[in-house]
């Protein structure tokens, strides 16, 4: 049977050197325990090696896990009002017949107004899905071409942007902040979260108008 390989050659002239010279006993106990101390470092070493491999895979593996594993956060305030950036994907709602000022779609319970009446019109919507709720957002244009999106987000209602200034008027508390070129209008109505986002050449005054207009509280 083939002898095994020695792992440690670099002691083999010392061996050597013991096999022919009758060292002391103190000098031959000194170079066993200067070999095994060799050994040992080079399974510290191989096994630090292999601590840094199985570390750098469960980096991975968590960062993949990550990836794919579904996010049960609730949407922000922020996250509703990008909606409002997203292309119309179907006409403008009709206006109902019972009342006027209202149109005929809602969400949540909240039905949207018309608006028309302060100079904005309908001229589009959209419905989406938020952090597993429903959203719907309607686009009125003013006779400048701007467009504005309010978007109405069903369930509960969600946290308040941070970094906002509250107007209050007729009874509606009005979270105001700028963001990306927007400025950002958030309010709660029957429990859920309303959001209008409109190019910054909206003023304030007029968001808070429309935020806390009789026909969308």
């Amino acid at each position: 049977m083939k002898e095994p390989m020695d792992p440690t050659p670099e002691f083999e002239p010392v061996r050597s050197i013991i096999s022919s010279v009758q060292a002391p006993h103190s000098l031959r106990e000194h170079i066993a325990a200067a070999e095994e101390r060799t050994l040992v470092r080079r399974m510290v070493v191989r096994r630090m090696k292999l601590t840094g491999v199985l570390a750098g895979c469960a980096a991975a593996l968590g960062a993949t896990f990550a990836l794919i594993a579904p996010s049960h956060s609730a949407p922000t305030s922020l996250q509703a009002a990008a909606l409002a950036t997203r292309p119309v994907a179907a006409s403008a709602p009709a206006v109902s017949a019972a009342h006027p000022h209202l149109l005929t779609v809602s969400e949540g319970g909240i039905t949207f107004p018309r608006w028309e009446e302060v100079s904005w019109k309908p001229t589009g919507q959209r419905t989406d899905e938020l952090g597993g709720r429903s959203t719907r957002t309607v686009f009125y244009d003013n006779p400048d071409g701007v467009r504005l999106g309010y978007t109405i987000v069903d369930g509960k209602p969600l946290d308040w942007p941070g970094g906002a200034s509250v107007v209050t008027r007729n009874g509606v508390g009005v979270h105001l902040l700028h963001r990306d070129g927007r400025v950002i209008a958030v309010w709660r109505a029957h429990g859920h979260t309303c959001v209008i986002s409109a190019p910054t050449s909206v003023p304030d005054d007029r968001m808070v108008m429309l935020a806390s207009s009789d026909y969308v509280t």
